[in-house]
């Protein structure tokens, strides 16, 4: 066990977590076509910035194993990978595949009730629990997770190949060796690129996992919801939002990541 790479993965899942969860919920409800205002009109203020952080706690319990097994899972599959292949795209891409495909057992649980926390009002996590245990089983939980991972297949190989290339560019750049800031450049640019070119299909997760009806019916809304998304403002619904929450939080994650438990080989890049 890796001690320090779960410590650091622990640290900056709860950071990134704190700072982005309110962009968050607005990005589910305005992918989900079930946006409100975010400070209704006669609502406190206290009481509607608590209806945007709905879901944080568990969210953090829930995310927290699975970004540190997600990121534990990389690192070690790509410092096995490193001695044979190098530090080439063909290390990154396996090692970003292998950590999604191990993760998502733990990602797609949270996934589904933490966008249902987000996009309903007022149900405490046990009921949303117990309604889909209820009502869809155990398979709810995991509603969406063969199509999350054909998402996030794509998005890990693109997003690891720009993040990991990105840290000696940035460090050239920048003539720098804080591995905190070469973390913050490249994961920023990692996350717009990659964000950008699967948003569509992030739609069509999202949408998929939030419905709350029987397996057929949620499929009838999935082929619906794909459909719509052969117009331009459909398939990208909410991606201003969805970029205003996952870029900060990436570079936060990823610098806090890299400041606590730097890669094994960034004091051997800034000696070259």
């Amino acid at each position: 066990m890796d001690w320090a790479t779960l410590g650091a993965s622990v640290v900056s899942s709860v950071c990134s977590r704190v700072v982005g969860y309110p962009i968050d919920t607005i990005a589910i409800r305005k992918q989900t076509g079930r946006q409100r205002p975010v400070f209704p009109p006669g609502v406190p203020l206290v009481r509607s910035a608590r209806e945007l952080y709905r879901g944080l706690g568990a969210s953090i319990v829930l995310t927290t194993p699975a970004v540190s097994l997600y990121l534990c899972t990389y690192r070690a599959v790509k410092e096995r990978l490193e001695p044979v292949y190098g530090e080439t795209t063909l290390t990154y891409v396996a090692s970003g595949t292998a950590a999604e495909v191990i993760s998502s057992w733990l990602w797609t649980p949270l996934e589904v009730v933490k966008a249902r926390m987000q996009v309903t009002s007022g149900e405490p996590l046990r009921k949303q629990l117990g309604s889909i245990l209820q009502n869809e089983g155990v398979s709810g939980f995991y509603r969406g997770y063969w199509l999350g991972l054909a998402m996030f297949i794509p998005y890990n190989a693109v997003w690891w190949s720009i993040y990991e290339h990105g840290k000696p560019h940035t460090r050239r750049l920048f003539h720098t060796s804080d591995p905190a800031l070469q973390g913050a450049c490249s994961s920023g640019l990692a996350t717009l690129v990659a964000t950008g070119l699967l948003h569509p299909a992030d739609v069509l997760k999202t949408t998929y996992q939030v419905a709350a009806t029987r397996a057929a019916d949620a499929s009838l809304t999935i082929a619906q919801t794909a459909r719509t998304l052969t117009s331009f403002k459909r398939a990208y619904a909410g991606f201003a939002i969805r970029l205003m929450c996952s870029l900060p939080a990436s570079i936060i994650s990823m610098a806090v990541f890299e400041l606590v438990r730097p890669d094994s080989n960034v004091h051997d890049q800034i000696e070259s």
